[in-house]
């Protein structure tokens, strides 16, 4: 009698830990396709209309080729994972609300004036807006934009 309580309780408990494991891969599964992530690294060019929602961790020179428009959502932050700069070529649509700025910051633990190099609006791009965003941290000095010497935001005319 003991002998079999011990085998249904041992054949529940072995159920019960394989629909766990089953319930724990499905949901692995889901997220993985339906979850957005909570942050992207980007580096390089963007060469076709882009939208960005979540935090951006830039790993690199972005460029936005002319023609080509960026838009951040209220509230990203876009942090600097270095010496490297935000090129517009093309158009920059930053609007953030006052109760969610887009940031443009370091992405270091300690961080200081000169973190990483710039926005860079060269001669030529779109009409660009910068509404509600906090640029910080930015303008280093060994970074120099086209046409100007050092600073966090480069405009070019």
């Amino acid at each position: 009698m003991l002998t079999c309580r011990v085998a249904r309780y041992s054949a529940v408990v072995l159920s019960l830990s394989l629909l766990v494991l089953f319930l724990v891969f499905i949901e692995s599964a889901r997220g993985a396709e339906g979850v957005a992530p909570l942050s992207t690294n980007v580096s390089g060019a963007i060469t076709q209309d882009t939208v960005w929602t979540v935090t951006q961790v830039i790993t690199g020179d972005v460029t936005v080729n002319s023609g080509v428009t960026l838009t951040i959502e209220a509230g990203v932050d876009v942090l600097f994972d270095g010496d490297y700069a935000l090129i517009v070529q093309g158009t920059l649509s930053a609007e953030g609300t006052a109760s969610e700025p887009i940031r443009f910051t370091s992405n270091q633990t300690a961080t200081k004036a000169g973190d990483w190099g710039m926005l860079d609006f060269r001669s030529g791009s779109g009409p660009s807006v910068l509404r509600h965003a906090i640029v910080e941290y930015g303008g280093s000095a060994t970074r120099a934009g086209q046409g100007c010497v050092s600073g966090a935001l480069c405009v070019n005319t």
